[in-house]
């Protein structure tokens, strides 16, 4: 009893390092809110959220610039989710989706996707080592203040894709999403 006890202490111990690599750092003043999730279930892998800060750090070949904001779906111990009940979000499930509080009217770069060490290529895919494709793709838009907003993930046509929309209270107060106009892949020189 006393070593599956220990076990236990020792391997959260181990794992509290997967807690920390996890970094949303919210603002207190002159914000918007923002979903991203998963429109696809892809088994054990994540789909991870990163956030950039600067065109030269979203635009590098390795993620070691980025922010990991967090994990969706998949097995990660620690996925760093947060509900804020933003609407529109009943057909997303816990796992697939997480809600942040962002810095509004400042440009916002992300990427969103599967990451295996491999070489990045322009189509925004990776190799991995079994040498199947995974996708990694990112975009940029300007939150505006008390704005409510949704980013999807999802692959089609052999390639991974994001969408962003603005969610647009109506004078019945209820939500729909509105393609965001502002949005545009990031692009690399």
């Amino acid at each position: 009893m006393k070593k599956e006890i220990l076990l236990f202490i020792l391997s959260n111990f181990l794992l509290s390092g997967c807690v920390s690599t996890y970094k949303n750092p919210e603002p207190i003043v002159g914000t918007a809110k923002v979903r991203f999730a998963s429109k696809i279930d892809i088994g054990y892998k994540n789909i991870n959220v990163y956030f950039f800060n600067s065109d030269k750090d979203f635009c590098a070949t390795k993620l070691e610039n980025s922010i990991l904001v967090a994990s969706l779906n998949g097995i990660a111990i620690s996925h760093n989710r947060k509900d804020l009940s933003l609407p529109l979000g009943e057909q997303f499930s816990k796992e697939a989706k997480t809600e942040i509080v962002v810095k509004a009217d400042e440009p916002l770069l992300y990427k969103m996707g599967y990451y295996s060490p491999g070489t990045y290529l322009s189509t925004g895919y990776v190799q991995g080592f079994t040498g199947g494709g995974v996708c990694l793709v990112g975009g940029e838009f300007t939150p505006k203040l008390n704005h409510i907003y949704e980013v999807t993930y999802n692959i089609g046509d052999s390639k991974c894709i994001t969408e962003i929309f603005d969610l647009k209270n109506r004078v019945d107060t209820n939500y729909e999403r509105v393609l965001e106009k502002s949005a545009h892949a990031a692009e690399c020189k």
